[in-house]
């Protein structure tokens, strides 16, 4: 099974508005192996920047019950995607930093009942967020 994550990190936040559809994904999916797929040029923060990244692997077909949701996927059978199996303990990514590209060997850690939860980490141990994650963030901490 493929899950496609195109503006964020997370299932839940992609879909909000749409509870009875994420009620129906999330009962369809509990307990099954998911491959996460981020798409080329996905947006990383990187020292409070956007940052974009790519991967190495050619981008597979979307699953069905997403496409529904968010619409047709723009990248299958393209180049460039990062693409993280339930079994994947390491990931290379290239990110494009103030017009560089960098080739990053990223760990994936599991957490949860069933190892559900995914979680990134660079080479030098900070966790890869979505950058409008951290925008998010940043606009929370200073309303506070």
């Amino acid at each position: 099974m493929k899950l496609f994550l195109l503006a964020a990190f997370g299932v839940t936040t992609m879909l909000a508005g749409c509870d009875s559809a994420v009620e129906k994904i999330s009962a369809d999916l509990a307990g099954k192996p998911v491959t996460i797929v981020m798409a080329p040029g996905y947006e990383i923060a990187n020292n409070g920047k956007a940052a974009k990244v790519f991967g190495t692997e050619i981008c597979p077909d979307e699953e069905p019950a997403m496409t529904i949701l968010a619409g047709p996927a723009r990248y299958t059978d393209s180049q460039g995607c990062l693409v993280i199996t339930p079994t994947t303990r390491t990931l290379n990514a290239r990110v494009f930093i103030d017009g560089q590209l960098t080739d990053e060997r990223w760990s994936v850690e599991r957490s949860g009942k069933l190892a559900t939860l995914v979680y990134l980490k660079r080479p030098d141990g900070s966790p890869v967020i979505s950058y409008s994650d951290f925008l998010k963030s940043e606009r929370t901490f200073k309303n506070m």
